[in-house]
């Protein structure tokens, strides 16, 4: 009776959260993991991607505590097709496409002109108007791979100090995560394991 119970939850839940998935957009996390100073891992910030419809859309970078972006690719990100492009703060100015120390070319990249304390930031929103024809479908079809296989990268203060006193480095994306699709996949499983253990005891 309780595998029963148990099962119909699971089904319930796994409904609830199939019409959710449905209907809202699974917004894509990047997590800033990687860098190219010391530490070469960590919790450096995260890069979220919102799909408004298919030709509007946000990019938000958030920097975890303890750093701060800025300088010359402060925020940088690899955009699939064309758009107009407006930052949440004007101290973000473009720069067109360029390097990242150490992760490669993104086609689109901002700079805050330098470190100096007023040029520091800790978070920055990107909204994007489609253009050219371009759009996008779900929220992972926003950002494409650039050659050295990654999609955001940002320029962070904050690290730890050699001799020579403050150090800078570039910090880039691991493997993102959507979401709320992998809640709909872990119902998927409890479901699953509920109707294997029915099996079995039945």
């Amino acid at each position: 009776m309780r595998i029963d119970r148990l099962f119909a939850v699971s089904f319930v839940i796994l409904l609830s959260l199939g019409l959710v998935v449905g209907q809202a957009s699974a917004t894509m996390i990047y997590d800033l993991n990687i860098s190219n100073v010391n530490p070469a891992s960590g919790d450096f910030g995260t890069v979220t991607v919102e799909l408004t419809d298919s030709t509007h859309a946000a990019i938000t970078f958030t920097i975890s505590d303890g750093y701060k972006m800025g300088d010359g690719g402060a925020a940088a990100f690899n955009l699939n097709g064309t758009a107009t492009i407006t930052p949440s703060n004007s101290s973000f100015t473009s720069e067109g496409a360029g390097n990242e120390d150490g992760f490669g070319s993104f086609n689109t990249k901002y700079t805050t002109g330098n470190f100096n304390p007023s040029n520091q930031f800790s978070s920055v929103t990107f909204t994007l108007l489609a253009t050219g024809g371009t759009h996008w479908n779900t929220d992972s079809d926003v950002l494409t791979a650039n050659a050295s296989g990654y999609m955001v990268a940002a320029h962070l203060t904050g690290f730890i100090p050699d001799s020579e006193g403050n150090i800078t480095g570039f910090v880039t994306n691991g493997a993102p995560v959507p979401e709320p699709s992998t809640l709909f996949l872990l119902g998927l499983g409890l479901i699953g394991v509920a109707g294997l253990r029915r099996k079995y005891l039945n």
